[in-house]
């Protein structure tokens, strides 16, 4: 899926993958950190050529979960994101958002011309932050 600014300067899109597509495990992954580190998922998800500028690990908890059988409530694990600033090949810059849930690798992407950077900055890091993987 892709949205772009009314002007075309700036877009916005998310990707969808299975992980077996991207590097193929014996087991179905559940967690982006299951894939490697911010800079081992960087060279595998990213564009060739691109520069990372920054990477961070951002953890969002998880509410207890009523398993409405015998188990009651349990506790679920955090689950863990990777967030880049990224220079990309062609000079723009990028926001990106990289997350993994049931065997699905999502990607969000939001981009803007170098020259356009600094006004969009905190908007594309906005959208960016706003990307959450949140199971059921």
């Amino acid at each position: 899926m892709e949205l772009q600014s009314p002007d075309g300067k700036g877009r916005v899109t998310v990707v969808q993958q299975q992980v077996a597509k991207v590097k193929q495990t014996l087991f179905q992954v559940t967690d982006v950190t299951q894939l490697g580190s911010p800079q081992d998922v960087a060279r595998l998800l990213l564009p060739p050529a691109s520069t990372v500028v920054s990477a961070q690990v951002i953890t969002i908890p998880q509410a207890p979960k009523d398993t409405g059988t015998v188990l009651g409530v349990i506790e679920r694990p955090p689950i863990q994101q990777y967030r880049y600033e990224v220079v990309l090949r062609d000079g723009q810059r990028a926001e990106v958002a990289v997350g993994v849930i049931l065997g699905r690798v999502l990607l969000l992407g939001a981009v803007a011309p170098e020259a356009e950077w600094e006004l969009q900055r905190e908007t594309l890091r906005g959208i960016a932050d706003s990307f959450k993987l949140l199971p059921k």
